[in-house]
């Protein structure tokens, strides 16, 4: 009877060691490891600021200014006060947020050259902005100031030059012993369109005439070649062109005028130097022949 109990005993605690072993394995097999928190941080800049209309820019710094304050050459996130400011992109694809007042933005040096390709805003108010030879998106600006690209180009060949709302503007002038006009004028294939002409002149007779063509058709311009047709032969004739951004291709121009005068320059005293006075040399100054003045016409006023 005890064997038996002894046994029983000893059946159960084998049980028992065998279940713990088995709960001591399962244990080990379903441990979890350890585990440690890292913590990251980063500085934040103008490209953590910017606003979804600017999200193609890469900027690279943050400029505050009011009144009249400029950027850097770099791409910058550059934000205005709520009064009137003047505001200088210096170039780079910058994000210009002008904010509240009649502000004046320019993209670029703010002497019609070296504008980027960025994003001119300007809020409230009535607003100039001025690409200066790039081509910027351009938002809640009311006004937009037209701008040489480039320099004026002497010659029947002017390679085309980028820029936003373009027109190409063509000066020729014909000095002749009688009046001889221009009748067409193409740039590339495609027609301009006359702007305003001026003759003066007796015998020797000086005529300057101004023609414009539009972006459409400059960019439709299968070469840099102006093809000018004239009445007659001109004897002299010299011809000059400018490409200007931000025109307002509805309207080339707005009002013109033009002048010319034919009245000789006043001649010299007949005697130098008056009497009672020497000349500064010791000598009389050569003799000056009165000649009449270049007649000039060119646009007055342009509507953007």
């Amino acid at each position: 009877m005890l064997i038996e109990r002894v046994a029983q005993l000893a059946i159960a605690l084998l049980v028992f060691v065998i279940g713990a072993s088995v709960l001591s394995g399962s244990a080990a097999s379903t441990a979890v490891p350890k585990s440690s928190t890292v913590e990251h941080s980063r500085a934040q800049g103008a490209n953590d600021f910017k606003p979804a209309i600017c999200a193609a820019l890469t900027l690279t710094a943050l400029v505050a200014g009011s009144g009249s304050f400029s950027g850097t050459a770099d791409s910058e996130l550059i934000l205005g006060s709520a009064g009137a400011d003047t505001i200088t992109g210096n170039g780079g694809d910058d994000c210009i947020l002008a904010g509240d007042g009649n502000d004046n933005i320019r993209a670029g040096l703010g002497t019609n050259a070296g504008g980027g390709n960025g994003v001119l805003h300007g809020g409230g108010g009535t607003d100039q902005c001025a690409a200066e030879g790039g081509t910027p998106t351009y938002i809640n600006c009311e006004q937009r100031r037209v701008a040489l690209l480039g320099a004026w180009v002497t010659g029947l060949t002017h390679a085309a030059v980028a820029g936003r709302a373009r027109a190409l503007i063509f000066v020729a002038m014909n000095l002749t012993n009688s009046v001889r006009s221009l009748t067409g004028v193409t740039y590339g294939g495609q027609v301009l369109s006359p702007v305003v002409a001026r003759s003066s002149g007796g015998t020797t007779a000086v005529r300057t005439e101004i023609w414009i063509l539009d972006g459409a058709g400059i960019a439709a311009a299968t070469s840099s070649t102006f093809g000018p047709t004239w009445s007659a032969a001109p004897t002299t004739v010299s011809y000059a062109s400018a490409f200007a951004s931000d025109v307002n291709q509805a309207s080339l121009t707005g009002a013109t005028s033009n002048n010319a005068g034919t009245a000789p320059r006043p001649s010299p005293p007949a005697t130098w130097p008056p009497p009672g006075e020497t000349s500064p040399c010791g000598r009389s100054p050569r003799a000056t022949r009165s000649r009449s003045p270049r007649t000039t016409a060119s646009p007055r006023e342009w509507t953007s």
